[in-house]
């Protein structure tokens, strides 16, 4: 599962977005290097934190990167596929097929206070939740990536109770990720504490 996750991400560029080529990618860095050196001056050194770059004056101006992290791609790759507009085969990186994501998802919609009901035409006003909170897992390591993204671990919320909620970065009691990672959605309810629970034969 590793290796086709692995695929999967290397295909998607660094906020999450659609697959860039090689002449792409080394043209859109030719151009921030070009906006860099018009702005600062030329490069004076370049580490995997920051970036020095040298101004007309003769001061340096120290520059944070943003880390390119794993939890950005799948990040990324969930909203591209949830949304339709990036289609794959088989299992995803989060554990079902894409449609089995789009159904799980979608069974939680909700109406909120006020009556605006959820739906795929105001998904712009809502978000995908991590139920136990992405903070709790180590952002640049891929298995714990793919638990932290895994379907059930996935809740659509509006965009002002996702901000609530995700700031008391609470861990929500639920089933082990050794048993959650061979159900299916569609074998599984949503109970009234909003955690995937399986369906007993």
């Amino acid at each position: 599962m590793k290796k086709e996750v692995t695929k999967y991400l290397q295909e998607i560029g660094r906020k999450g977005g659609a697959a860039g080529t090689g002449e792409a990618k080394a043209r859109s860095s030719e151009q921030a290097r070009a906006a860099a050196y018009a702005r600062w001056g030329k490069f004076k050194q370049k580490t995997p934190d920051t970036v020095a770059f040298r101004k007309p004056d003769g001061t340096t101006k120290i520059v944070k990167q943003k880390p390119n992290r794993l939890s950005a791609r799948f990040s990324g790759l969930l909203n591209n596929l949830i949304n339709r507009s990036k289609t794959l085969e088989g299992i995803t990186p989060f554990g079902c097929t894409q449609e089995d994501l789009i159904w799980h998802v979608e069974r939680q919609f909700h109406t909120r206070w006020g009556g605006d009901a959820m739906t795929w035409d105001n998904r712009s006003d809502w978000h995908i939740h991590h139920l136990i909170p992405l903070a709790t897992f180590d952002k640049d390591n891929i298995e714990q990536m793919i638990e932290a993204n895994h379907w059930s671990n996935l809740q659509p919320l509006w965009e002002e109770d996702h901000h609530i909620v995700k700031r008391r970065k609470t861990v929500q009691e639920r089933a082990p990720y050794i048993d959650r990672q061979l159900w299916t959605p569609r074998a599984t309810v949503i109970d009234s504490d909003g955690l995937t629970v399986e369906i007993e034969e």
